[in-house]
């Protein structure tokens, strides 16, 4: 049975409730989920059809085709890392919404660019926890530029 601690169930839960992550005000560093313990509860990321744990090798597979600076990654190269690991060409606002509300749990908020490693667990978080959107009002609203 996975555990978590008071600070991740509030780190995880904030964004369900239109609040940052509480840990940037209070000065807590280091305050977020450990996205590469956590279980998968979202929609597999792989459609072979077998499960496959998502790993950080795993990601910084497909980030190190992107990203041009080894320390930092921008938030662009974020979604574009997590459209490559879900082989996306284009996708909707649901996606992105994902990806903000994953920047917010992992870092606090959201930014230009973040730390590489962070980056990586932004991915991560939203890789495991993305449910998909509802295809009926879906539509495109970011595109990859190769």
């Amino acid at each position: 049975m996975h555990q978590h601690s008071d600070f991740t169930v509030i780190a995880e839960m904030a964004p369900c409730f239109g609040v940052r992550s509480p840990f940037s005000e209070l000065g807590i560093p280091g305050m977020s989920p450990n996205v590469w313990l956590m279980p998968s509860r979202g929609i597999e990321w792989c459609d072979c059809g077998k499960h496959h744990v998502l790993d950080r090798d795993t990601i910084e597979y497909f980030a190190a085709q992107i990203v041009s600076d080894p320390e930092w990654m921008t938030h662009d190269e974020v979604i574009d890392t997590a459209m490559d690991l879900w082989n996306y060409v284009a996708v909707c606002e649901f996606f992105m919404m994902g990806i903000r509300t994953s920047a917010s749990v992992v870092t606090g908020n959201l930014a230009p660019k973040y730390r590489y490693e962070r980056g990586l667990e932004i991915v991560a978080y939203f890789s495991k926890t993305w449910q998909g959107c509802p295809e009926e009002i879906c539509r495109s609203v970011h595109e990859r530029e190769d």
